[in-house]
Order: C-alpha cells, then sequence, then structure tokens
C-alpha cells in the first residue's frame, strides 16, 4: 500500500504541475477554485444490522431487536493505507470553502434454487443416490445459492474557513462544520426447497415439502448528524497538497428497520452516539483549477 501512496502522490503532483507550469501564485487555493482529494482511513459507512433469519424450520423465530451501533465513528482498525472515499471542495472565498465528500458500495450476488437428486426402492422415493449403486452413476445434489443485495453510501456536506500560516507558507489549517448522511441496507433471500422431507418436520405442514424461506427479508439502518472538523492541508508543491483532518465533536443519530418478510410490519430502534476526536483521515489532493477570480 506504501507503494500506492507514493504512485498516487506522484500522478496528483504530475496533473498538477503541468496545469500550474505557465501561471503564477503562491500556494493555496484561491476563490473560484475546485479542489479534489482522496481520502484515506477507516470506511465511512453504517454497517447494516443483521438481517432476520429465514424460518426454516424454527417455530420461534424471531427478529432480534439489537439497536443500530454508529461503526463509522469508532476509533479501532484506522489503517492510513486505505481508501475510504472522495472529498471535493469549491472556494467561495480565499478562505472559505464548500465541501462535499462520500462513497457508495453496491455489491448484488442472485440467487439460484437448489436441485435435489431421488431415486426409488421398493416403490419408495428418496433423497440422494441409491447407496447399493456404484459412485460412478451417482449425481451430487446442488445447493442453493442466497440471493443477497447490499447498498452503503455516506454522503457529507460542510464548510471550512482556512487560516494559512503567517509563517509557514505551505501550511493551511482550517476549522469548519459538516452534516452527515449514511445509508445501509442489506437483503437476503434463500430459494431452497426441500423434497421427501418427514410428514412431522416443522414448516412442512405435512406436506414432506419444506420451503426455506418465505420471501425477501430486509435490514436497513439510516443515520444522520453533524459535525465540528478541524486539520491541515501541506503544499507539496503548489497545487498539491497532503493533509490530516479529525472530527473534534461528533453527534450521530442512527434507526434501524428490520422486515422478516414482504408484507409483515417492521421493528424499529434506534440510538444516539457523541463522539470526540474520532474519523481521522489522511487525504492527497490536487488544485483542479475552476473559474478564476480570487481576491
Amino acid at each position: 500500500m506504501k507503494k500506492h501512496l507514493i504512485l498516487i502522490l506522484a500522478l496528483l503532483a504530475s496533473i498538477s504541475i503541468s496545469t500550474y507550469a505557465q501561471e503564477e501564485g503562491g500556494f493555496g487555493a484561491k476563490a473560484g477554485d475546485f479542489t479534489g482529494s482522496i481520502l484515506f482511513g477507516r470506511g465511512n459507512f453504517l454497517d447494516a444490522p443483521n438481517v432476520p433469519n429465514a424460518p426454516g424450520i424454527n417455530y420461534n423465530w424471531t427478529v432480534s431487536g439489537q439497536a443500530p451501533i454508529a461503526q463509522t465513528i469508532r476509533g479501532n482498525y484506522n489503517d492510513v493505507a486505505n481508501m475510504v472515499g472522495f472529498e471535493t471542495s469549491f472556494f467561495i472565498t480565499d478562505r472559505i470553502a464548500v465541501t462535499l465528500s462520500g462513497g457508495a458500495i453496491l455489491p448484488q450476488t442472485p440467487g439460484m434454487q437448489n436441485v435435489q437428486f431421488f431415486y426409488q426402492y421398493e416403490d419408495e422415493i428418496y433423497t440422494g443416490n441409491d447407496p447399493t449403486s456404484s459412485n460412478a452413476s451417482w449425481i451430487p445434489h446442488y445447493g442453493s445459492v442466497e440471493q443477497v443485495n447490499d447498498i452503503e453510501t455516506n454522503v457529507n456536506l460542510g464548510a471550512v474557513y482556512y487560516f494559512p500560516s503567517s509563517r509557514f507558507k505551505r501550511v493551511f489549517p482550517y476549522v469548519g462544520v459538516n452534516f452527515n448522511y449514511y445509508y445501509s441496507m442489506r437483503q437476503e433471500y434463500d430459494p431452497s426447497v426441500y423434497f421427501n422431507q418427514s410428514a412431522s418436520t416443522p414448516g412442512t405442514g405435512g406436506t414432506g415439502v419444506l420451503v426455506y424461506d418465505i420471501g425477501v427479508r430486509t435490514a436497513a439502518i439510516q443515520g444522520m448528524g453533524g459535525q465540528a472538523v478541524a486539520g491541515f492541508d501541506v503544499y507539496v508543491v503548489p497545487g498539491v497538497y497532503v493533509g490530516l483532518s479529525t472530527r473534534p465533536v461528533s453527534y450521530l443519530y442512527t434507526w434501524n428497520d428490520k422486515i422478516p418478510a414482504p408484507g409483515m410490519e417492521s421493528l424499529q430502534a434506534e440510538s444516539h452516539t457523541f463522539s470526540f476526536f474520532t474519523q481521522t483521515f489522511f487525504k492527497a489532493g490536487i488544485i483542479i483549477g475552476g473559474f478564476g477570480g480570487g481576491e
């Protein structure tokens, strides 16, 4: 990962130098400029709550009442080499900028029903292969593929005020605020159907057929909050910077919904989380340019 960081910084430097080769000026962005930076650190996503279990043969089928946990602001497992998002800023003045950052992850796994095999013995049907036959003629049972749909996203809108160092021309400390929205959702469906079960098996209704799941099960968690922001940018060359950013104070309100099957009522839970000096990010960015101007 260190090699990746070096390559990213080298790429940013080459882009910025070529952009600003014919321009004069010092370090730092000016009014009308856009900046873009890659964020490194701990992932800034809410972990979706556990999806309710499929009923299967469990006649004590239960939906957990666990409240959401604000994983985004936990300080464990920070990794400066882990790329977690993108941030862009627009400078209203030479010192005030509006920021927007976020990211999204959208994995999907299509489902597929299982395929069972049977054999006949003395007018009775049994699952599997005939144990008295050669295994050269056996055919395996093909298990089901569980359908899984995930969405994880976060959006952060804020504003920061820069106060350039009077001593170090390359250093630009800043403070500001962020408003955050998080959304994570997970859906699961197990299309397994098991035939030739015992008539006394729970869930078969005496038919000997077990439909393991009765529909898509969903768990979703949302969060809204605000943060104080503090950090600094250090310009490596004009137009290219690296920096550190942290959140001295954060508040996050989260709530989740768990739906065990389509048409059923959801179970909701909520939580409130305050944190201090968490969510530290390392960033590497460039001044993209903009509408020009400046003070």
